[in-house]
């Protein structure tokens, strides 16, 4: 994961990240407790699990992407 934080209006900072990660287990981003980025497995269950985790060609199926920019509270 790679938080990215705009503070060119310094009244309204955003941020976005870009992600990359396996199916499983669930993620969440937080930027200044406003969540930025959030991932749910569709499923929890050892037969998801297994094929998400042990997937070829390189051992799991990646979730990739840039998540939107999100307004987030000054600190």
């Amino acid at each position: 994961m790679n938080v990215v934080v705009n503070e060119s209006n310094p009244a309204a900072p955003q941020a976005s990240v870009n992600y990359n990660h396996t199916c499983y287990p669930a993620h969440i981003v937080k930027v200044n407790g406003t969540t930025v980025y959030s991932y749910l497995p569709p499923y929890n269950n050892i037969a998801y699990l297994a094929n998400c985790l042990l997937q070829a060609p390189f051992f799991g199926t990646k979730v990739t992407g840039v998540s939107s920019a999100v307004t987030v509270p000054v600190q």
